[in-house]
This record gives structure tokens, sequence and C-alpha cells, in this order.
């Protein structure tokens, strides 16, 4: 049975961005379809993939990958000053910084309301979950919509690899 899970896995993979790309579907990026169909093959709807030794090897490699990819994917020089020059207000940098700030402190409300309403006693905990980011869509997203390159690209990179 471990065998078939992961062959049924690795077909998915596979097959997801052909349909995709065969139907001419944009609307959604390739990765959000891959998420869907692993809750579809999963234990959550029809348990027809079950975890195995081997599958959680290969995601273990996947998010080890997908931090080294994201990595190089990052524009070093954003960081850099220029002797003589201001730092522009709208540097990627700047502007992923203020993001992610945002996106810490409405976590943190978010975290209040919940645990006001009992329904999650840790604060910290909560504010930590929804300020995650999912970095493998962001980059999977902005490389297939070809705007890993710009500078909101960057931003959004950025903003993704602080979250």
């Amino acid at each position: 049975m471990q065998q078939l899970s992961l062959l049924i896995v690795m077909l998915a993979a596979l097959i997801i961005p052909i349909i995709m790309a065969r139907f001419k579907v944009s609307s959604i990026p390739t990765a959000i379809a891959e998420i869907i169909t692993g809750i579809i093959l999963g234990k959550s709807f029809l348990n027809i993939v079950n975890p195995n030794w081997t599958l959680n090897m290969m995601s273990s490699m996947g998010v080890i990958m997908l931090m080294f990819l994201s990595g190089m994917e990052i524009n070093f020089d954003l960081f850099r000053k220029t002797p003589g020059k201001k730092r522009d207000s709208k540097s990627p940098v700047i502007m992923a910084s203020q993001a992610f700030g945002l996106i810490v402190i409405s976590s943190f409300v978010i975290a209040l309301i919940i645990s006001r309403l009992h329904l999650f006693s840790d604060i910290l905990l909560a504010t930590i979950i929804f300020s995650t980011v999912a970095l493998g869509v962001v980059i999977a997203t902005l490389k297939e919509k070809d705007i890993l390159q710009k500078p909101v690209g960057q931003t959004l990179l950025l903003t993704a690899v602080l979250g």
C-alpha cells in the first residue's frame, strides 16, 4: 500500500499541471490546485493516499528544497545601501517589513478575539499560526505569473520569507 500511495502522489503531481495547461486554467495557481487535490486524495475526503515513511521523507525533503530555492530567489542587492543615497521608503525590504508587521498585529488581534470567545486559549500560539505565510504557494505563484523578479514580486517573497 505504501508504494501505491507514493505512485498516486507522484502521478497527481505530474498530471495536475498538465491538465491545467491543457485546459488553459490560469485563474488559480497550480500550487493551489495541487493542495486541493491533496485534500481530496488524503484522509480529509477520499482517504486514498495514506501517509507513510516514504511520503513523510519526501515531504521533509520538499520543504528543505523549498527553503533552499526561496533563498536563491531573493535579490540581496535590495538589502545593500548605496553610499550617498538615502534608502527609498518604497524599497521592497521596507515594504515587506511593514507588511509583515501589519500581519503580526492583525494576527495578534484575531488571536485576542478568539481567546475572548474561548475558542483557543494560547494567544501567542494563535498569533504565530495566523501570521504564518505559505511560502510554497507564494513562490510557486510568483514564478508561475512571472513576477518574481519584479519589485512587487520581491516584496511579496520577502514578506512570505519573514512569515
